[in-house]
């Protein structure tokens, strides 16, 4: 067991009725039998959501995912502590992708969930960020909306995906605005033209086809659709405005912060190629661009570049 790998980051344990406490500390060998008996307690529905299969992964899938720190990723287990001794009631982790960001993984049992999601979740950030990690990507099914609530409860983006049944989301893990993966690596200028898509909605259309053309994209909800607020209408600097190539600004101007937003980004970065997506009529209402006319105008901006 590894209960002696806890550190400073891990806090002090949190002391519960009935005698009861729960305790933050790192995974490694040995744990691979209580994790597997924490997922023996979720529902197939839970599993489907982890997963994508309804199925419980083999023993040996636990044991490599309690190590995981041992090939540059790390784990967090939430043991509690009652009468009958301790009981593995929660697990984060991540393991380290290409871009130096975190595949994150997280299990919350069904009678401990509440706030316990959110302390792990943002434990696991404090330890990532420790430890050079820039950003912490997850992959979620579209309709798991506990998830996709807890991760933008910390400020996300999203990633483009081919399959419209999952969203990658991505959060940063030490502030609110995730940078672009693979910045932190230090291997100089980006090969492929990056798309900054700003939407009130979770996903562009039109994503798929921009990265066929070559275009590596990335969507943001704008302003109101996020918890923590955008830092460029005030003057701050935003990791994502920052490291684009290309703006794609489809936020509807009745949104409020939209066109303030724009006006902020101009001035900010005045070299910064920008589409909009929306056009104003003869009667001074709004009219949204076809995303067929904006793929095109972005693809003969990118054959110019």
């Amino acid at each position: 067991m590894s209960s002696d790998l806890r550190c400073e980051l891990c806090r002090e344990p949190i002391v519960l009725d009935q005698g009861r406490t729960l305790t933050l500390r790192h995974s490694g060998d040995g744990d691979g039998p209580a994790l597997a008996a924490l997922y023996q307690r979720l529902s197939a529905e839970d599993l489907y959501l982890r997963f994508f299969t309804a199925g419980l992964p083999p023993q040996r899938w636990f044991d490599r995912w309690a190590t995981i720190g041992e090939r540059g990723g790390f784990g967090l287990l939430v043991e509690e502590s009652t009468d009958d001794g301790p009981n593995i009631v929660a697990e984060a982790g991540y393991s380290v992708l290409c871009t130096g960001d975190g595949e994150l993984g997280i299990a919350v049992d069904p009678n401990s969930r509440g706030r316990l999601g959110t302390w792990l979740l943002d434990a696991l950030l404090r330890h990532a960020d420790a430890k050079g990690v820039p950003n912490v990507q997850a992959l979620v099914l579209a309709n798991n909306q506990r998830m996709v609530a807890l991760a933008k409860s910390r400020g996300t983006a999203s990633l483009s995906t081919d399959d419209w049944s999952t969203v990658r989301l991505t959060m940063s893990t030490e502030g609110h605005v995730p940078s672009w993966p693979g910045d932190r690596l230090g291997d100089g200028p980006h090969e492929r033209t990056r798309l900054l898509v700003e939407s009130d909605r979770s996903r562009w259309v039109g994503a798929a086809a921009a990265t066929r053309a070559g275009f590596d994209v990335l969507s943001c909800q704008g302003p109101a659709r996020q918890k923590y607020g955008c830092p460029v209408p005030t003057g701050g600097q935003c990791p994502l405005v920052e490291g684009a190539d290309v703006l794609l600004h489809i936020l509807d101007p009745s949104v409020p912060g939209s066109l303030e937003l724009l006006d902020a980004q101009r001035s900010a970065h005045p070299r910064l190629r920008i589409v909009e997506g929306f056009e104003p009529t003869d009667d001074g209402a709004w009219h949204r661009r076809r995303d067929t006319d904006l793929i095109r105008e972005l693809l003969e901006g990118n054959d110019d570049t």
